[in-house]
């Protein structure tokens, strides 16, 4: 898999705020019904970065292996339910909503 495949995958973007992927390749170690695990190495091979998603909360953890450890821990990212894009982007009678943690709870729009 190389990292424009990982695009695909909902916690994308926010990977790519914190991790040059210019850099570094993705490897998926573990993506399974709970979570999934990606390690992102330099160009020898050697692991620099390693991203959790936990499925069933929609939960991102960034963690760097040198320097400052854990980079990101949260859900403030776009999240897709019940999408599914059509010929002309349209959503037909399905609904695309993007999910933001605010100060006391989500704002949906």
């Amino acid at each position: 898999m190389n990292n424009g495949d990982l695009e695909e995958f909902p916690e994308f973007d926010t990977k790519a705020e914190y991790i040059d992927l210019d850099a570094y390749q993705g490897v998926v170690e573990t993506d399974n019904k709970g979570n999934r695990i990606i390690l992102f190495e330099d160009e020898k091979g050697h692991s620099e970065y390693k991203s959790i998603f936990i499925k069933h909360n929609n939960r991102l953890k960034i963690v760097q292996f040198k320097g400052d450890g854990l980079l990101y821990n949260g859900r403030d990212y776009k999240i897709i339910t019940s999408a599914k894009k059509v010929e002309g982007n349209e959503l037909g009678n399905h609904h695309l909503f993007y999910k933001r943690r605010i100060s006391g709870g989500f704002l949906l729009f």
